[in-house]
């Protein structure tokens, strides 16, 4: 069974040091699920040291530049049926090495 849910957009902030973090700036970013809800929380480059237990997803980015055009991104059934395989193949050891 399939689930829809919403990413929330980067926050700006790191979670680490309530530090902005500025546009072309390196960031990590986490989701991680609390209670119903999947949150979002970001990390700039020098507060991030890998990422925390209870997330289940990360991955690292530039901040976007302020009037930077959106990025497209493929619809919720395509991605989810990239992460479902992707578990498939970690699972069954078949995932490539050193990832």
């Amino acid at each position: 069974m399939q689930s829809d849910f919403e990413i929330q957009r980067s926050t700006r902030r790191c979670a680490a040091t309530d530090r902005p973090l500025a546009p072309g700036e390196w960031s990590y970013s986490v989701l991680e699920v609390q209670g119903a809800e999947i949150v979002r929380k970001d990390y700039a480059a020098n507060a991030w040291t890998g990422p925390p237990v209870e997330s289940f997803g990360w991955w690292k980015a530039r901040v976007p530049e302020p009037h930077a055009k959106k990025i497209k991104l493929a619809p919720n059934e395509v991605l989810l049926e990239l992460f479902d395989q992707l578990a498939e193949r970690i699972v069954n050891g078949t995932f490539p090495p050193g990832f």
